[in-house]
């Protein structure tokens, strides 16, 4: 039971960091599909994942070197 917990914890804390993130990435996808705005949103979209890949690979990349000193 306890492991359940921890991994429900875990789960909600990756979630909960980039909550914002999906739901303004849901809201572009949908705009885009509508056809109303869809170049602002094309902007933000890729603007917004961008920033997400980048501190992604910022991470793997301080892990790496941490590692490996």
């Amino acid at each position: 039971m306890g492991y359940w917990v921890l991994a429900l914890q875990v789960f909600w804390e990756e979630i909960g960091k980039y909550a914002f993130f999906l739901i303004i990435n849901a809201y572009c996808i949908i705009r885009m599909y509508q056809n109303r705005h869809w170049k602002y949103c094309a902007v933000i979209f890729i603007l917004l994942n961008g920033w997400v890949i980048y501190r992604y690979w910022m991470e793997i990349i301080n892990s790496y070197l941490y590692w490996n000193q």
